[in-house]
């Protein structure tokens, strides 16, 4: 991921300014009067090996945010949806850093998931609701079946649509 900011890392910015100062030297090194090849030898060591420790440190801080942010993956993928709503208080999520490159896109994954999860009760409560009122109906169904069974004469219940709702056979 390639960011515009600045080197928020005391160590790499100071790593940097040594090399960049060490790169200089052994392009004006040359215009010395005494210049000698062991002096340019141990400038582009120096400069190597900074460099070098540079690019370790910056991979280590890599490192360390992707470790993070699979720990935060992992956690959130073992948590319950409903219990990410309320997930400030007693989370088990690690804490993200703000200067990890991965908080975004983590904070936006975890809001999602937490609206999928109120999407899913929501629905839930619904469908109960669904059941609860379709074993009325059948329950109300069955109870008018049986006084139509039980009456005598027949009946014959014509809707609003003029279709038969509800008849009993002539006994």
């Amino acid at each position: 991921m390639i960011h515009n900011r600045r080197f928020e890392n005391w160590t790499v910015t100071l790593l940097l300014a040594v090399t960049t100062a060490l790169a200089a030297m052994w392009v004006l090194e040359p215009m010395l009067v005494a210049s000698s090849w062991q002096l340019r030898v141990a400038l582009a060591t120096g400069c190597l090996i900074t460099a070098v420790a540079m690019f370790r440190l910056e991979m280590m801080r890599q490192t360390r945010h992707e470790r993070v942010a699979r720990q935060f993956i992992d956690v959130l993928c073992r948590q319950d949806i409903g219990d990410l709503d309320n997930a400030d208080e007693d989370s088990p999520l690690p804490s993200l850093d703000r200067r990890n490159a991965w908080t975004p896109i983590l904070s936006f994954v975890r809001e999602y998931l937490t609206e999928c999860g109120r999407r899913a009760e929501k629905a839930e409560r619904a469908c109960t609701g669904t059941e609860i009122r379709m074993r009325r109906l059948e329950d109300d169904h069955a109870q008018l079946r049986e006084i139509l069974k039980h009456l005598a004469d027949p009946v014959l219940a014509i809707n609003q649509y003029d279709e038969k709702g509800v008849s009993t056979s002539l006994s």
